[in-house]
């Protein structure tokens, strides 16, 4: 645990955190998710595994043989 401050940085808000936290990197993000006590859990942004995947990259094939998925649509 640790503590941070809010801070003004132009026409927005910030946290000031100490760089002795090694979690937190120069232009990371994050994304805050309220929760109904008021606070907030705190987790990283990731990037997108699927932006980079040409089309059928991540096909799986049907586990039944005998079922085609044209029939289930």
């Amino acid at each position: 645990m640790f503590k941070s401050k809010v801070v003004k940085r132009g026409n927005s808000l910030a946290l000031s955190l100490s760089e002795a936290d090694k979690k937190f990197s120069l232009n990371s993000n994050w994304i805050f998710i309220p929760q109904k006590n008021g606070s907030y859990v705190v987790v990283p942004k990731l990037d997108d595994p699927y932006a980079s995947g040409e089309a059928g990259a991540y096909y799986v094939s049907e586990e039944w043989s005998d079922i085609n998925q044209s029939d289930v649509e």
